[in-house]
């Protein structure tokens, strides 16, 4: 082959590279504005509810006015968490609500039946 032809093939072979390289970023943004829609969408959703029923899911009527503010192209949804976030951040948390989780060197066939019934034994 000739040096010619080892440059046309690798030049094309680049081409396609780029294009589908441009293809995989095209995708993505195009998924990320579909994700930024759906957030607009979810939040409009949102602002239909009564006030009451914002506070029960821990939102105020300025958090959402605040995350619907953002430009186009930012997601309001993070926007949203990161304010909401913000406002959780200095609460303590209970140390007293029981963990689900067994303790460790205690989980054995016992821990998952019931305290009345034995577990069976194979025969």
């Amino acid at each position: 082959m000739t040096p010619r032809h080892e440059i046309v093939r690798y030049s094309t072979l680049s081409v396609l590279e780029a294009i589908r390289a441009l293809g995989a970023v095209l995708v993505e943004r195009v998924a990320h504005a579909a994700k930024i829609l759906r957030h607009r969408r979810d939040l409009e959703f949102l602002a239909g509810l009564d006030d009451r029923m914002l506070k029960d899911i821990g939102l105020t009527r300025s958090d959402l006015r605040f995350a619907l503010s953002e430009p186009l192209w930012r997601d309001p949804g993070a926007a949203l968490i990161g304010r909401v976030g913000q406002r959780g951040a200095g609460k303590n948390r209970a140390s007293s609500v029981p963990s689900i989780v067994p303790a460790p060197g205690r989980w054995d066939a016992r821990a998952i039946h019931s305290p009345g019934r034995a577990p069976r034994r194979a025969a």
